[in-house]
């Protein structure tokens, strides 16, 4: 058996029984044997993938046959096989045998998949063991970062507080400037690591600390986010030659089966992703490691940067492209270039968080410019444009009103709306749509879509906003969900703000990702404690009572729903305890959540694709739709941007006692008075510039004595405001304490427009 040559696999490849034989016996603790029987899988796996990519007719029916069959002995030597393996080779020596074992079955599994004709559905079963045999079934991924570490000298561990240190130099280059083996091994363990980490849950990562210290999770996080951004944007200038340990003997026949970076390329974006979300979970990297390679690129040479990252020609790098090529989830490994459009381009579609906030922001807003240019939504009808859509809805019930004129309308909503308010007896408010009454229009229908009494929304312990599950049963929820997701892209793609941030499982599901366990502790921080307690019980699972079903109420009527079938009849058990917590928590996320986050989803994407939310992460999100956040209300910047109206100019006393007021208010009443006058408490994302439209103050003319200014009754009138045109309606009071003292009543008692 041990003598089986890889050009005689037409001889049959091992049974599974001899496997099974092979494992009760001693003979793989001998290292000579083992690595006898190494180097015969790996003749076999590389001949059987060579002839599933070239196959002729006379030997179809053979690679069929040899295909499944070497994929059953594998699989039947999953786990116990591999330790054997690894343990009889020795410690170097398996290493780099596991790897390259692990590279050909990774590399060559979809080929020989393909050949033994497994159904889709199997496939995805067949990956799934063969992942987990590799990731699960020894522990090697630790032995594996330390060989990475010591052989292409990168960090074994990364302190938190460290100020430097965070983008490394020996992967200077990234991809281009790898050895071959190192392209392997690094490819090996980012396919491996991503699997695994789907089902590591955030106490064995922070606290149990498993597999990783979090101080090598933090070098792993620093490594790949290093190597994705230097792929991209590599330092070009000769680099001190790094020590380069020789190639491995079965490294060096490797690029039979694929190239050396083809699985790096795929999965080392996905295992950087990955940590990313689990870290904006909750933090173990300083914010200073993902910006570290940016900061470093572009902090020596403004010119340089003020080239490469001009919005404009990335977005014209993406448009030679396709705008969708901000989709792609692998990293083009091309010439090496320095800093282009088209490389940060390709940058922002795989590691956006690689590149700081503002640049993204103004990304996005030049994504939009070009898709209103290419679509002429900014142009009236004279000029090639489509004509304004009219809009009548009644006061009381926009939502309803709106989605009866507006539900149908698709893109279209990109361009301009021509609104008309009605009352109670259907009679048209005076005034033309200048801009001011769109804004209106959003404002409304999201305040009555996000009223509690509608049904259509719930809210997170923290007051972040989810579809209601019961809101398919509401008449017409799914058709008002998808409206109001409608009117949030409208809102994101004209720069208004609405003040409705979002939970964040379901910006997740918004930007095309599903859910996973620990993202429920952000919906319901409860239920997510309870099943981590359930997957660490260490009693016997089954005096619970449990199986595989939830309960579920809806208006008062209950049901039971199985997780899955026949769930009824099946216990949980110790065996199966962490398939019912992972199925508990992903009926909670995503089967419960599906019909309504996906009306909703399917309204936004109509205005703004999935792929340009991908930008940012869920907080990230909730600031671009809702203003930043923190005590970034800058007064010099609002006074800056601001306007006036009715005989009001900078110099007119009254304005000048206003910003005398406004720079002593606290940052709450800031907030408050913006949130009077815009309807968001805070600014938009680089500043009050983007804010549509512009911070007005419109005078309020009201006759007093001359000498009010110095005693006596000054006007009595409170400050009023028409959120719509965020316009400030301001009396022209005379004394600076008065204006004071009545802006405070005002926006402490919301008044608004009745008062004015």
């Amino acid at each position: 058996m041990l003598h089986l040559a890889a050009g005689q696999l037409e001889q049959r490849v091992l049974s599974g029984r001899r496997v099974q034989i092979l494992q009760r016996s001693k003979v793989l603790q001998d290292p000579a044997m083992a690595k006898a029987f190494g180097d015969v899988v790996l003749s076999l796996v590389h001949t059987a993938v060579k002839l599933c990519r070239t196959p002729s007719r006379p030997n179809e029916v053979f690679i069929h046959e040899d295909a499944e069959g070497l994929l059953r002995w594998w699989r039947l030597g999953e786990g116990v096989l591999l330790q054997q393996l690894l343990a009889g080779m020795g410690p170097e020596a398996g290493t780099i045998n596991m790897i390259a074992l692990a590279h050909s079955l990774l590399a060559g599994l979809p080929h020989l998949l393909d050949a033994g004709g497994f159904t889709k559905q199997a496939k995805d079963q067949e990956t799934g063991r063969y992942l987990s045999g590799l990731a699960f079934g020894l522990p090697w991924l630790s032995t594996l970062w330390r060989w990475l570490a010591h052989d292409v000298s990168l960090p074994l561990e990364a302190h938190a507080e460290a100020t430097r240190g965070w983008d490394i130099a020996s992967i200077a280059q990234g991809i281009h400037g790898l050895a071959h083996h190192h392209a392997i091994a690094l490819g090996v363990f980012s396919r491996l690591y991503a699997h695994h980490l789907l089902v590591l849950d955030d106490h064995d990562f922070h606290s149990a600390q498993r597999l990783f210290t979090l101080g090598q999770q933090r070098a792993i996080a620093t490594v790949f986010n290093t190597l994705i951004f230097r792929t991209a944007c590599p330092v070009l200038q000769v680099w001190p030659q790094q020590r380069q340990s020789q190639a491995p003997s079965v490294l060096q026949s490797l690029e039979a089966i694929g190239s050396p970076s083809c699985l790096l390329q795929v999965w080392a974006p996905a295992l950087l992703r990955r940590l990313y979300e689990r870290d904006g979970r909750r933090a173990f990297c300083p914010p200073a490691l993902w910006l570290a390679p940016f900061r470093s690129q572009f902090s020596s040479c403004a010119k340089v940067s003020d080239q490469a990252f001009n919005a404009s020609a990335v977005i014209r790098a993406l448009e030679q492209r396709g705008l969708g090529s901000l989709s792609t989830s692998s990293i083009p490994v091309g010439p090496a270039k320095s800093s282009n459009p088209a490389a940060l381009a390709s940058l922002l579609a795989i590691a956006p968080q690689t590149v700081p906030f503002a640049q993204r922001v103004e990304i996005f807003r030049a994504l939009v410019a070009a898709d209103r240019a290419s679509g002429h939504w900014d142009k009236v009808p004279a000029e090639g444009g489509p004509r304004p859509l009219p809009v009548v809805v009644q006061r009381g019930t926009v939502l309803e009103g709106g989605r009866r004129a507006l539900g149908a309308a698709g893109t279209a909503l990109k361009g301009r709306l021509a609104v008309t308010f009605t009352d109670a007896q259907g009679l048209g408010e005076a005034g033309l749509d200048h801009g001011g009454l769109t804004k209106e229009l959003l404002e409304e229908a999201a305040a009555e879509g996000f009223n509690a009494d509608h049904g259509l929304f719930t809210a997170t312990s923290n007051g972040q906003a989810y579809p209601q599950p019961a809101a398919v049963q509401i008449p017409n929820g799914l058709s008002l969900l998808r409206f109001l997701g409608s009117i949030f892209g409208k809102a994101l793609y004209d720069g208004m703000l609405l003040d409705y941030p979002l939970a964040h499982i379901f910006v997740r599901i918004l930007q095309g990702h599903r859910p996973l366990f620990d993202e429920l502790a952000t919906l319901d921080a409860q239920l997510h404690q309870s099943l981590s307690q359930l997957k660490q019980y260490e009693g016997d699972v089954a005096d619970l009572g449990l199986d595989f079903t939830v309960e579920d109420e809806t208006f008062g009527r209950r049901t039971v729903q199985e997780l899955r079938s026949g769930g009824a009849d099946v216990p949980v058990t110790n065996e199966n305890k962490l398939q019912y917590a992972h199925l508990m928590a992903d009926w909670h996320l995503n089967t419960r959540l599906q019909g309504p986050a996906a009306a909703f989803a399917e309204g936004l994407a109509q205005i703004i694709p999935a792929a340009w939310l991908r930008l940012f992460s869920p907080a990230e999100f909730n600031q671009l739709l809702s203003g930043g956040e923190g005590g970034g209300l800058d007064m010099a910047d609002l006074e800056a941007h601001t306007v006036y109206s009715n005989g009001y100019t900078r110099s007119s006393p009254a304005v000048k006692s206003f910003w005398k007021v406004a720079s002593s208010l606290t940052v709450e009443e800031i907030s408050a008075m913006l949130r009077f006058v815009t309807a968001c408490r805070r600014a938009p994302l680089g500043g009050f510039q983007h804010l549509r439209p512009a911070f007005c103050i419109h005078q309020v003319a009201c006759s007093v004595p001359a000498l009010a200014r110095f005693g006596g009754q000054d006007i009595e009138r409170l400050p009023s405001a028409s959120t719509c045109f965020n316009l400030l309606k301001l009396p022209n009071y005379r004394r600076t304490s008065t204006l004071k003292a009545k802006l405070l009543q005002a926006i402490s008692s919301s008044a608004g427009f009745d008062l004015s």
